[in-house]
């Protein structure tokens, strides 16, 4: 009866579990995004680059001839309320 047991519990054991290993799956992830708020544009026109950073140092290292200034508005977005930003 042993034997039995020892030579069947393996066989019951792959059958339970579908098999010894996964042969394929699928799993999804959501990577944890942390927005900083800051932005870098450069657009090119027929008088040349215009250029508009959040970033101070690289406005200075366009020239200020190159620098404009638009309006942006920007904000976090979690449509499905899951906590994270989309």
């Amino acid at each position: 009866l042993c034997y039995l047991a020892v030579l069947a519990a393996p066989f019951f054991l792959a059958y339970a579990s579908y098999g010894f290993w996964k042969k394929e799956g699928t799993y999804y992830e959501q990577p944890i995004i942390n927005y900083q708020h800051k932005i870098a544009m450069i657009v090119q026109c027929s008088s040349g680059a215009l250029v508009f950073s959040s970033i101070p140092e690289y406005n200075l290292m366009a020239g200020f001839s190159n620098v404009r200034i638009p309006q942006v508005q920007s904000f976090l977005d979690d449509p499905n309320l899951d906590g994270r930003p989309d």
